[in-house]
Formats: structure tokens, C-alpha cells, sequence
């Protein structure tokens, strides 16, 4: 049994207008709480193994916390610091590879592709090998305010914050490499294969490839 702890709390915060600027409301994410993962015997309860005490690591999770995804063998999970797949059984480092060589930011979410680890960031994506963390690609796309596959082409949003989505770009997932950017289209209607869309302007309607 596997439980992650700390995680990120939506802070709101009311700003209140003056005679020459609105009231406003800001949202932000803050990352919470003592950070890490500890293992259990599902059985018994008894606690196996713990990043906490972990000084092999040489990383104490202080300001962020990914995610963990998991196979029959690894748990991989990332901090501000490094990205780590780490042993199921013992909590031993496989492999670490660090954060501040990929140059996306801080990581926020992990996800498998294939045999790799596809990482989303503040600034990026990069895709890491499963099984020696080699670094396939680490692409800096300005933002990264999310992401969201239509077929099997994969986007990432790239606009100003998570409440104003209006860029989007191609992200090729085995290469890394862009296929264009487009700016103010928060609600584009793709084809099911996601090579294509369309973009509605007051009475005019545009079609854009994806893809060339």
C-alpha cells in the first residue's frame, strides 16, 4: 500500500478596487503540507519504507510533489528536484534525473506513454525512459497550463494562466518537436483524429491543420 503526502491547495485571495482599479479575485496553486511517499503492508499496516528518511535520495521534497505512477516493479514520482523511479519493494533509487537539466520548470504531473514517463511542467514537457531514465526529449513550450489528447495528437495549453486557455500548441510525443501555435482559441472543434480544427470567429468559421 502506497500513500503520497502533501499535496496543492487552490488559495483564492479577494482584492479589494479603488476609485481607479476593479476588485479582483486571484487564484493560485500553493503546494502544502510535509511532502513524500511512505509504503505499507496492506495486510498489517507496518510501515516498510519512507522518502522522509530516505538520505540516498538526497531530496526531501521540500517545495513540490508529483503524482506517483506505479508497475510491477518501480514507483515513479517527481519533486522540484529530481525525477525518481524508485524501488517497489524497498524505496531504493533506480534512477534520478534532474529537474533543473530539463529547463521546463518545476514539474506538476506524470503520466506513462509507452515504456516512458511523460512529464508535464510549469514551462514544458519532457518524456524520460522507464527503464534507465534516460531523457528522450524535454521540450520548453512557454506554459504549460495543462494538457488534453484529441486521436492521437497531444496538445498543451500555453495561454496566460489556468483561467484564460486560449493558446494551444502541437506537441509531437515521440520527438518532442512543435507543429505551430495558435493564440486566442479557447474552444477549437477538432476531427476525431485531431489533425484539423475549427475556429469560430462572430459569423466566420476558419479551418486549421495540425499537422502538415
Amino acid at each position: 500500500l502506497l500513500a503520497r503526502f502533501g499535496g496543492t491547495l487552490e488559495v483564492q485571495e479577494y482584492h479589494p478596487g479603488s476609485s481607479s482599479t476593479p476588485a479582483r479575485c486571484v487564484t493560485q496553486p500553493k503546494m502544502v503540507g510535509n511532502k513524500g511517499v511512505k509504503a505499507y503492508d496492506a495486510n498489517t499496516g507496518k510501515l516498510l519504507w519512507e522518502t522522509f528518511k530516505n538520505k540516498e535520495l538526497g531530496d526531501k521534497f521540500g517545495s513540490s510533489i508529483t503524482n506517483f505512477l506505479t508497475d510491477e516493479k518501480n514507483i515513479y514520482i517527481s519533486s522540484d528536484k529530481n525525477v525518481f523511479a524508485l524501488d517497489l519493494t524497498t524505496g531504493k533509487p533506480k534512477f534520478a534525473v534532474p529537474v533543473k537539466k530539463l529547463k521546463i520548470d518545476n514539474p506538476n504531473n506524470i503520466d506513462f506513454l509507452k515504456d516512458n514517463i511523460l512529464l508535464e511542467a510549469n514551462e514544458g514537457i519532457a518524456s524520460i525512459s522507464k527503464a534507465d531514465g534516460k531523457v528522450n526529449f524535454a521540450t520548453n513550450t512557454d506554459k504549460c497550463l495543462g494538457t488534453f489528447w484529441v486521436g492521437d495528437a497531444y496538445f498543451v495549453w500555453t495561454g496566460k494562466d489556468v483561467f484564460q486557455r486560449r493558446k494551444f500548441v502541437r506537441l509531437d510525443t515521440e520527438t518532442g518537436n512543435l507543429f505551430g501555435k495558435l493564440d486566442d482559441t479557447p474552444h477549437p472543434y477538432f476531427t476525431p483524429d485531431g489533425n484539423s480544427f475549427i475556429k469560430f470567429d462572430g459569423s466566420k468559421m476558419y479551418r486549421f491543420k495540425t499537422k502538415l
